[in-house]
């Protein structure tokens, strides 16, 4: 039994870093969720530049159409990387109240909530840029 108290107290701090990586995770996705996203905006505008003219009208219609179906793309990856960090963050959360009640601690039985439900605010907001990228994708092809 001293040996298995041990191995949580080594254990508990694993978790501890564990925790703060995936919350930081969730800030890593949405900075580079709104960077793809403003550079495909970006390189879709340049498309319809005055020095756009100088490409072939093929390679500027593939742009075009290219660009609105990876931002369709990338918001369906956003909501899938959502869903797995936040996964990965319950079971941490959920061994991390099985490990305060062994070393009665309550570090993971306060925060226990915060893991469990599903990020909605992130799938909201990533619908409604992949309806963006589809009104686009519309405009292009009619």
């Amino acid at each position: 039994m001293e040996h298995n108290l041990e191995n949580l107290r080594i254990e508990y701090p694993l978790l501890v870093s564990a925790s703060f990586s995936i919350h930081n995770m969730y800030w890593l996705g949405y900075g580079a969720f709104f960077t793809i996203n403003t550079l495909l905006a970006t390189a879709f505008d340049l498309s319809y530049a005055d020095g756009s003219t100088k490409l072939p009208s093929v390679c500027l219609m593939v742009t075009r159409f290219i660009i609105p179906i990876i931002g369709i793309f990338i918001s369906i990856v956003a909501i899938y990387t959502a869903h797995l960090i936040n996964k990965t963050q319950s079971a941490v959360i959920s061994r991390g109240v099985e490990i305060d009640a062994v070393l009665h601690t309550r570090m993971y039985s306060l925060i226990a909530d915060q893991g469990q439900s599903f990020p909605w605010s992130t799938a909201i907001g990533s619908v409604l840029f992949m309806l963006i990228w589809v009104g686009v994708l519309y405009s292009v092809a009619f």
